[in-house]
């Protein structure tokens, strides 16, 4: 019976071990999973002005700048609407390309042209969110930051203010003004 006990405690430490880095990936993809809903309920709690939709052709543009883990759980959003609005996922293949988009994710593959993309529609009421931690406090409007276990947001209302984006109250209820220094626990 003693080596019945050992053989399943043995069994079971080798599956915990091999099955460790598969619970890894699993819950890395649930952070990105989480991200991805955020993108899609920030709509919700946004405010564009009315002149930025185009009455031709009446869509949300919802535009993914690069790759990464994020931007690959997204493609569900094509399915879903904004204000009665069907949403368009868009892959811009250059900086100019962007111009047009609602909202637009700017992947961690895709980092080294944030600046240009921020000083060049600083004024546009284009949405712009990042996964990097320090995007907000560099121009962006939204950053996805992992304090404590979880998925935060850290918004500057002064430049989506700028751009002329309202931030609902119970948005920023949410978030963390970036001046609020939550980088010092943050992970990309």
């Amino acid at each position: 019976m003693n080596s019945n006990v050992v053989f399943y405690v043995v069994l079971r430490i080798c599956l915990c071990a091999a099955l460790s880095p598969v619970s890894v990936s699993l819950a890395e993809t649930t952070e990105y999973q989480v991200k991805a809903a955020y993108l899609y309920q920030l709509t919700q709690f946004i405010e564009w002005p009315a002149t930025t939709f185009d009455t031709q052709e009446p869509i949300f543009r919802f535009c993914v700048l690069g790759d990464d883990p994020t931007s690959q759980q997204l493609k569900p959003l094509s399915k879903r609407t904004h204000n009665g609005l069907p949403i368009i996922l868009d892959y811009p293949q250059s900086i100019n390309a962007v111009r047009g988009c609602h909202l637009l994710y700017i992947a961690a593959s895709d980092i080294h042209h944030e600046a240009n993309i921020l000083k060049k529609f600083k004024d546009v009421p284009m949405l712009t969110v990042s996964s990097q931690p320090s995007f907000a406090a560099r121009g962006g409007m939204i950053a996805f930051v992992i304090i404590d276990k979880r998925v935060r947001l850290v918004i500057n209302r002064i430049v989506a203010r700028d751009a002329g984006i309202e931030l609902s109250a119970k948005l920023l209820e949410v978030a963390v003004a970036y001046n609020d220094d939550p980088y010092k626990d943050a992970q990309p």
